[in-house]
């Protein structure tokens, strides 16, 4: 019994068919066949049932593919390790973070490990909304700071990082703001509501606490909302950090909307578990585990 033949095993079922099958990995179909009846000599029982159109896998063959499937992983697994052990440090690493993440500590985390590998190039970006998920998924950024909306998990692993209070905020002179009450969606229907543009091209577009039949108007930036806000031309959500001294000085008052939980944004350190971390990366991901504020 050998990788190979365990990699055909899984190229078969995946293909549904020896034809399939070998069209995809490049094998003759004679050769397929072949190697797969040298496995189920190996095995003692049959794999596949052959008596119906399709190659279907018989009971015995339905349990031994699952336990297959677990050691090609870790194989897969055990291969990447290796590929990062013998790798050089990277000379590229992309963190993407979600906008409204308070950046002052993380900068000094990643300026820390920045003087540990001078020869490598770091790009930090901020991201609205699913942004940073996104540049996660499609392996432009190596780790990412965001919400655990769209992620997934079994490629995924998410450490809770910090948690942010978000407020609904208006000026002292916008009139919802003058009277300290919950205002019904049906009242807020004359008042513009300014809302920050998802930054990422494919995820669907995100709406929590977008209140539905009154104005609204997006921005591409936290600081953009803030400025619209402050003008006294809307009102919306901000991270609390974002605004406390304005809430001090009684520029900025909150209001409170029905629908709007506002509430905290809970934010993770995340990273891909089906490929293997590089040698900076890693460095960085345990950087920042060491900075966690989340529980």
């Amino acid at each position: 019994m050998t990788h190979e033949q365990l990699r055909m095993l899984q190229a078969i079922v995946s293909a549904g068919s020896f034809r399939g099958a070998a069209e995809r990995i490049y094998k003759s179909q004679p050769a397929l066949s072949k190697m797969i009846k040298k496995l189920e000599e190996a095995c003692g029982f049959a794999l596949f049932d052959r008596t119906t159109y399709r190659p279907t896998l018989t009971p015995r063959g339905k349990i031994f593919y699952e336990n297959a499937r677990t050691v090609l992983h870790r194989f897969s697994q055990l291969e990447g390790l290796a590929m990062q052990l013998a790798a050089p440090e990277e000379t590229h690493v992309h963190l993407a973070v979600n906008a409204i993440c308070p950046l002052s500590d993380l900068l000094e985390t990643m300026k820390a490990v920045a003087a540990q590998f001078p020869a490598t190039r770091f790009n930090l970006s901020t991201e609205m909304m699913g942004g940073a998920m996104e540049a996660l998924s499609d392996g432009s950024a190596s780790l990412a700071i965001t919400t655990q909306d769209d992620m997934n998990p079994e490629t995924m692993e998410a450490v809770p990082f910090t948690s942010i209070p978000i407020i609904p905020v208006a000026h002292r002179d916008y009139e919802p703001a003058r009277e300290q009450r919950i205002h019904s969606a049906e009242e807020m229907r004359g008042y513009v509501q300014v809302l920050v543009a998802d930054s990422s091209r494919h995820s669907p577009e995100q709406s929590r606490d977008v209140i539905a039949g009154v104005r609204h108007w997006r921005v591409s930036d936290i600081a953009t909302k803030k400025q619209i806000i402050l003008a006294g031309m809307g009102w919306g959500g901000l991270p609390e950090y974002h605004v406390h001294q304005e809430l001090e000085r009684g520029e900025l008052v909150r209001i409170y909307v029905e629908g709007f939980e506002g509430g905290h944004s809970d934010q993770f350190l995340i990273r891909r578990t089906d490929r293997p971390l590089g040698v900076v990366t890693q460095a960085l991901w345990d950087a920042l585990l060491g900075t966690t504020k989340g529980e």
